[in-house]
C-alpha cells in the first residue's frame, strides 16, 4: 500500500499539465479571433474599393462629352487620379478609356476602366463597355434586337 509520501509533487504535476491545456486554448482561441479580425476587414476594404471604382465609373459617365462618338487612344485618362469623396476614406479612383475595337481611331463603343486603390494595398476594378446611338431615342442596352 502507498502512502502519501510517496506521491509528493504530483499535485504540481497535475496543475501544471491543466495550465498547459489552458494557455493552449486560450492561445488558439487569441489566434482565431485575430484571423477574423483580419478576414473582416479585408472585406471591408475589398466591398469600399468596389464602391469607390463604381464612382468613379458614374463620375465618368457624367464628364465624357456629348457626341455619336469616341476618340480615344490607348487607356487615355477620362477621369485622373481623383480622391473618394468620403471623410478619411483613404480611396481614390482613375478612369480610363480604350475605343473598342482599340484600332479604331474613332467609333461608337468604348471600354472604360475604373481602378479604385486603397489602404493596405487593396485594389478594385470596374470595366464597363458603353456605345452611343444616332437615334437618341433607341439607345443600345444589355439586348439591343435592330430593326430591319
Amino acid at each position: 500500500m502507498k502512502t502519501c509520501q510517496d506521491s509528493k509533487g504530483i499535485a504540481l504535476v497535475v496543475v501544471i499539465i491543466i495550465m498547459v491545456i489552458f494557455l493552449s486554448i486560450t492561445g488558439a482561441s487569441l489566434l482565431l479571433s485575430g484571423l477574423n479580425l483580419k478576414s473582416a476587414s479585408n472585406y471591408k476594404s475589398g466591398t469600399a474599393g468596389l464602391n469607390t471604382a463604381d464612382a468613379g465609373m458614374h463620375h465618368a459617365l457624367a464628364v465624357i462629352p456629348a457626341g455619336t462618338n469616341f476618340s480615344y487612344g490607348s487607356g487615355a485618362t477620362v477621369v485622373p487620379a481623383t480622391p473618394f469623396v468620403t471623410a478619411s476614406s483613404g480611396f481614390s479612383y482613375t478612369v480610363s478609356a480604350t475605343n473598342d475595337p482599340p484600332t479604331s481611331p474613332s467609333t461608337s463603343r468604348a471600354i472604360l476602366t475604373s481602378t479604385a486603390t486603397g489602404p493596405n494595398g487593396s485594389k478594385r476594378v470596374v470595366r464597363a463597355y458603353i456605345g452611343r446611338s444616332i437615334a437618341s431615342w433607341a439607345p443600345p442596352g444589355a439586348v439591343y434586337i435592330p430593326a430591319g
